[in-house]
């Protein structure tokens, strides 16, 4: 039997290290978790994990962005999104 990380590995999937954007500023993951498609019960990906405490970290900058975030318009928003 193979751990996940074996698998992904074998599967040719990216092993890390994986990063959240918080605030702004890229930090690395506490962990990952497998993406598995539906479709076939196979992992096809990995995705970054946050801790709890980068969670609350998240959730409080959000917080605080959303108020200028939400005073711009829907143009002005894409370009920031496109870049």
């Amino acid at each position: 039997m193979s751990t996940a990380s074996q698998t992904s590995q074998s599967a040719g999937i990216f092993d890390g290290p994986y990063y959240l954007s918080i605030a702004g500023k890229l930090v690395e993951a506490k962990d990952s978790f497998d993406v598995i498609n539906p479709a076939t019960g196979k992992v096809f990906a990995k995705a970054p994990a946050a801790s709890a405490e980068q969670l609350e970290e998240a959730i409080a900058a959000a917080k605080t962005a959303f108020k200028s975030w939400s005073a711009i318009s829907y143009d002005e928003r894409q370009v920031y999104l496109n870049r």
